[in-house]
């Protein structure tokens, strides 16, 4: 039995987040079998904790550096032979795991070193400061495997000089059968769903923009908007500025059933992002039998079909009027839509389930050990 450690943010209940998401999963369908697995939690941030005992972030990072001096302790006491580290493409979040990445090592552990997301604009920041870059090239090399979401992630980091065989692809994963919509009718009045942090680059402003085109054509379509962040405001004033009150619907943040009983309920989802790595909320959309309008980015390059899984918005940043073109498209055909929602449920259980993902992972694992 290997002895792994996964490492993330506390994973608790307030906890939020693709990353935290993913990680949950990952701790409740790997096999049990395999691997003795120890979670090392780095504590609460209050970016990505909401709850009456959310920390400061002084308080985050004095309690981050008390958790990196107890880790390597951790290591050698437990006898851990494998520790999955999860990071973002951000300076802070790979100076952190790089960090923990080294102690691991001195622990005489291998490392998996997963890269959640993908901001460009950071990895374009990386690339242009000659020490940054040195710095990033040594972590990741160091690493006895690397995770990406795309395939074109991948070929970023072999153009920086990393060996392409500690390279893998895979993606993020759900519980299919929580989201499976039994019964689901093509039916009048249309719901078009986003479930995203509401900022700008997520597309949301060109959504709502897209909104009056498609309701002067089914004047009874319902957008729905989860989700919360920094331009949630903004988006409510235009909103109300447009007259769009009667038709779009805001629920802020929520999760568990009621999140899931919202998707199974939608028809079309609406995903006309700037930049991603690969969107557990679009397998969420999947799983639930809704078709998609997705913008072609990060691993929705690889795991989607334009006209199988949905529509692809090609222009960029999204254009309003062809997300409202292919909204009315479905919705004007909707034996096109339930043939989507079909393919993407069939899709989603034979690729992304958490228990096929889970295994992908362990057998990384496994070959991490079987490697040295």
């Amino acid at each position: 039995m290997i002895k792994l450690s996964i490492v993330g943010l506390d994973i608790g209940p307030g906890s939020f987040g693709g990353v935290n998401n993913y990680t949950k999963l990952l701790l409740d369908h790997i096999d049990r079998t395999k691997f003795e697995v120890h979670y090392y939690s780095l504590g609460k941030s209050p970016n990505w904790y909401e709850g009456e005992d959310k920390p400061t972030q002084l308080e985050f990072r004095i309690n981050l550096i008390k958790r990196l001096i107890f880790f390597f302790y951790f290591l050698k006491k437990d006898r851990m032979e494998v520790v999955h580290l999860n990071s973002g493409l951000t300076q802070v979040s790979l100076l952190r795991e790089g960090t923990l990445s080294i102690i691991a090592r001195l622990a005489g552990c291998r490392t998996l070193f997963f890269i959640h997301g993908w901001k460009e604009k950071e990895f374009n920041k990386i690339l242009e400061n000659k020490l940054k870059k040195k710095l990033v090239i040594n972590i990741l090399n160091k690493q006895d495997g690397i995770v990406v979401l795309a395939k074109q992630f991948k070929e970023k980091l072999i153009d920086l000089g990393l060996d392409h065989k500690k390279i893998r692809v895979t993606s993020t994963m759900v519980e299919s059968n929580r989201y499976f919509p039994h019964d689901k009718k093509f039916l009048r009045p249309y719901k078009i769903l986003t479930c995203v942090n509401m900022i700008k680059e997520k597309g949301i402003f060109e959504l709502l923009e897209a909104a009056p085109k498609v309701i002067k054509e089914f004047p009874d379509s319902k957008f729905i908007f989860v989700g919360d962040g920094k331009d949630l405001v903004e988006l409510k004033q235009k909103t109300i500025k447009m007259n769009l009150e009667k038709n779009v619907l805001f629920t802020g943040y929520i999760i568990g059933e009621e999140k899931i009983n919202i998707f199974k309920n939608a028809h079309i989802f609406a995903f006309p992002s700037y930049t991603e790595g690969f969107p557990t909320v679009v397998l969420e959309a999947m799983a639930a039998g809704t078709a998609l309008i997705f913008t072609p980015v990060g691993g929705l390059v690889d795991a989607m079909v334009d006209g199988k899984n949905g529509f692809v918005v090609k222009s960029m940043p999204p254009n309003l009027e062809e997300i409202a073109e292919k909204i009315i498209q479905l919705a004007e055909n909707p034996c096109l839509m339930k043939k989507m929602s079909e393919n993407n449920l069939m899709d989603v259980e034979k690729k992304y389930d958490a228990r096929i993902l889970s295994k992908e992972i362990g057998k990384i694992y496994e070959q991490i050990i079987s490697h040295h």
